[in-house]
């Protein structure tokens, strides 16, 4: 498999564009966009009332305004060639509010309010991107996971699960692989503007 790497900070549109070009010239074509930058900045305080001004740009940069300028740039290319799939990663946290308390009782930092903003943010850039490149022959999609078990306390995993219709938390490697597979590949050729929860049934008790 070829692979060319790039560095580049989403949050700067120059790099953006930039990547953009050097992507195309590499084989000619772009058929595949994944935004899948996303996070916040570890160590930095997550309640919503201590939250420095910079770590609210910063993470809504990464996670929305990042997604925006790739499909911005990506769809340029895409709207020229006639066709292409984009797949947002968004988040339950776009659809739902969280229960703080889970959090709390078991050590863990709480996700900021900023990232659900964001992660709204990317649900919404989808749907309307999706209707303006839908006569070009480009898809938009995007997948909102749930939580995944990456190593946080056993309690937190437990209380977690236990609001899950399925009963766990996902599996990194395993329960996003075949969503953006569907959604990169002719069997999704009748999809767009839709939003794959992928949550284990989270969001059905919320």
């Amino acid at each position: 498999m070829d692979v060319l790497p790039l560095a580049l900070d989403v949050r700067r549109h120059d790099d953006v564009a930039a990547a953009a070009v050097r992507v195309r010239a590499w084989k000619g074509h772009i058929d595949i966009l994944i935004n899948n930058a996303g996070g916040g900045i570890p160590g930095r305080p997550t309640d919503i009332l201590q939250r420095a001004p910079e770590d609210i740009e910063a993470l809504i940069g990464i996670n929305l305004t990042g997604a925006l300028f790739c499909c911005q740039e990506v769809g340029r290319i895409m709207v020229e060639q006639r066709r292409g799939k984009i797949i947002n990663i968004a988040s339950i946290a776009g659809l739902v509010g969280r229960d703080r308390g889970m959090y709390h009782r078991t050590g863990l930092a709480q996700q900021p309010v900023d990232y659900a903003a964001a992660k709204a943010g990317v649900i919404g850039l989808t749907l309307d991107m999706a209707a303006y490149l839908a006569p070009f022959g480009v898809y938009v999609n995007c997948i909102s996971p749930g939580g995944f078990e990456r190593g946080q306390p056993q309690a937190f995993v437990q209380a977690y699960s236990e609001r899950t219709a399925l009963g766990r938390m996902g599996r990194d490697g395993i329960d996003i692989k075949a969503a953006a597979l569907f959604l990169a590949s002719a069997a999704s050729d009748y999809v767009t503007g839709h939003n794959l929860v992928l949550d284990g049934g989270f969001v059905l008790w919320h």
